[in-house]
């Protein structure tokens, strides 16, 4: 009777889905009174049980941890003739589903017809429903200019650019990250309170350190005035210039092309 108790505390408690505390507290609670002998200390459990369990409300067996055989792909046929909302993996299938169950409500068309129904068939539907929209907006400008309106733009036409909403690619993401993470960075510069080291001595003449809020000049990174600035703002290292304080140059300005040129020599006479 030995021979039948060959399995470990842990091989056994793997077996049954459980750990091996739990295993230890059902022992204790005399649950596998008859599926466990002790041997100089040591338990050895039954290794005659089935491996596979069964689920609830179900009589079909569900395979167990060393059962060779994989449990089998759950399947949600018949979601969409339910009404229920199916778990499709992308929107191409569920767009195809939906054509083809439309398909078979309108026309008693057959099988092998539904299987036609490809992405493919469907991109050349949406492409003449398109044609077909922008005819119709073509013909209502050309009555619009007909009646004298200037810029027709008739109702209802999508203005919404194309590459609106489209997906990017890995260099185009890549970029996008990058100028929001530098816009961040500048704007973070730009508004964040400024703080700067000052020391000091105290009562006993010891020197300390600490920070406190920067109320001085920030314009190295901004021609904002700092935080906390009252009065009229002036970016500092900027000068004012009147030009009548300089006395007429006599030398020739810089001409971008020949034409003005010859207009500043005939207004000057040279």
């Amino acid at each position: 009777m030995e021979k039948n108790f060959r399995l470990t505390s842990s091989e056994y408690a793997k077996i049954r889905d459980l750990s091996v505390e739990a295993l230890r507290s059902r022992r204790r609670r005399e649950l596998e009174r008859d599926n466990y002998i002790v041997v100089d200390g040591k338990y050895w459990w039954r290794s005659d049980r089935p491996i596979t369990v069964k689920k609830k409300g179900n009589s079909r067996p569900v395979p167990g941890p060393r059962s060779p055989s994989h449990a089998p792909r759950k399947r949600n046929r018949g979601a969409l003739a339910r009404g229920e909302k199916p778990d499709y993996p992308n929107w191409k299938m569920e767009e195809r589903n939906q054509v083809l169950a439309l398909a078979k409500i309108r026309g008693n068309l057959g099988d092998e017809v539904y299987d036609e129904v490809t992405p493919e068939v469907i991109d050349m539907a949406k492409k003449r429903v398109a044609e077909k929209k922008l005819k119709k907006a073509s013909n209502e400008v050309e009555k619009l200019r007909l009646n004298g309106v200037s810029e027709p733009m008739p109702t209802g036409l999508d203005r919404t650019p194309p590459e609106y909403g489209r997906e990017l690619t890995r260099g185009e993401l890549d970029r996008e990250r990058h100028l929001e993470t530098a816009t961040l960075d500048k704007w973070e510069r730009d508004s964040n309170t400024k703080f700067k080291k000052k020391k000091y001595t105290d009562f006993f003449g010891y020197e300390h350190t600490k920070w406190i809020v920067d109320f001085g000049d920030s314009s190295r990174h901004s021609s904002r005035p700092p935080p906390y600035y009252v009065g009229e703002w002036v970016e500092p290292g900027s000068v004012e210039i009147d030009e009548r304080s300089f006395t007429p140059d006599n030398r020739e300005p810089e001409f971008k092309n020949k034409i003005e040129e010859d207009i500043w020599r005939l207004k000057n006479r040279k």
